[in-house]
This record gives structure tokens, C-alpha cells and sequence, in this order.
């Protein structure tokens, strides 16, 4: 059983394991995750998401190709592990579809100042509400659509295989866009 939650100030718990792994090296890297990384990674090893690592986001594009994500392993601030698509399968179950969002791609971190995009005033209003909708996003659709970042907080668990629970912290950054009517000018 998994829940997603979005929420402010939550900390994780729960155990699993895993051999091999690979995951960002970097304190303050921007980590790029594509279809692409994964299909590099040998037999039986899996790509680490390090809730643990201070600085570093992890963007996801499966823009190009789809992503195994039965192949990414979260770690929460305890060492726990959660495959990350089971996550994914339970934030669909509950109305947010990662793998919907227009642009093919979100980005993930353990802390707002990750994301690096953030003022002061928006990481505040973020860790109050949980839930941060900013500037709107320029694309080639925009006289059909209306296109603009939201971030939320999200805590989620699991139950692992030998019953117990892992929960995870998570900030989460995409594009949502609406579907605008566009008048057409006479000539």
C-alpha cells in the first residue's frame, strides 16, 4: 500500500536494501535522468535518487524515450529505499500523473534551495502551504495554452515486502498547463 500526500515539514522512516547503485556525486548538482541514463546502468544495477544528498535535484525527461523507473531507487534521511516507480504508480492512483505533464520532464529534490529557482519569499511560502504556483511559462503554444511551474511538497509511503513502513520527503517541480479559447481577429 502507498500514499502520496502533499505536505509541509515531514521526515521519512521505514528499511530496504540494495548492492549496486549509482546515483549524483555532487553536492549542488543539477542531475539530468533520462531513458538514456538508465539503459547505461549494468545488469541488476539501480540509479539512486539520495534524499539524503543536500543541493542536488534530480530532472527527469522522458521527452525522447520513457524511463524505467523500476530501475530508480529513493533514499529517504533514514537510508530507506523505495523503488520510484511504484511512487510514480501511486501519485497517478491519486490524481497527480507525473508522467502526464506536458512537457514530458519534472524535477525532484529533498529541499526547496535545491531547486535553485526559488526566492526567499517563494521558499516561505512553499514550506507554509506546501504548494507554490509561479511565473507563467513561454512556449509556442502559448496563444492555446496557458502554461505555468507549480511546486508542492510531497511526503509518501510504503509498505516494503517484509511489512514496514518508508516514508519519503520530496519537493516536486513541473509544468501544468490549461487549455485557453483563442479568439480569431478578423482581417
Amino acid at each position: 500500500m502507498l500514499a502520496v500526500l502533499p505536505m509541509a515539514g515531514a521526515t521519512g522512516c521505514g528499511t530496504s536494501t540494495a548492492n549496486d547503485d549509482v546515483s549524483a556525486n555532487d553536492k549542488g548538482s543539477q542531475q539530468l535522468v533520462t531513458a538514456e541514463t538508465i539503459a547505461g546502468l549494468k545488469a541488476g544495477e539501480q540509479f539512486v535518487v539520495d534524499l539524503r544528498k543536500e543541493g542536488v535535484a534530480y530532472t527527469f525527461d522522458f521527452s525522447k524515450a520513457p524511463i524505467d523507473f523500476s530501475r530508480i531507487a529513493m533514499v529517504n534521511a533514514d537510508g530507506k529505499r523505495l523503488l520510484m516507480s511504484e511512487w510514480l504508480s501511486a501519485a497517478k492512483a491519486n490524481g497527480d500523473d507525473l508522467l502526464a505533464k506536458p512537457d514530458q520532464k519534472f524535477r525532484l529534490a529533498s529541499a526547496a534551495s535545491s531547486l535553485g529557482t526559488l526566492t526567499e519569499s517563494e521558499r516561505a511560502q512553499l514550506e507554509a502551504t506546501g504548494k507554490l504556483t509561479k511565473r507563467p511559462v513561454i512556449s509556442a503554444q502559448a496563444t492555446e495554452y496557458y502554461c505555468y511551474i507549480v511546486i508542492e511538497i510531497y511526503q509518501f509511503c510504503a509498505l516494503a515486502e517484509d511489512g514496514t513502513l518508508v516514508c519519503l520527503t520530496v519537493i516536486i517541480e513541473s509544468e501544468e498547463c490549461i487549455e485557453i479559447e483563442v479568439e480569431e481577429e478578423e482581417p
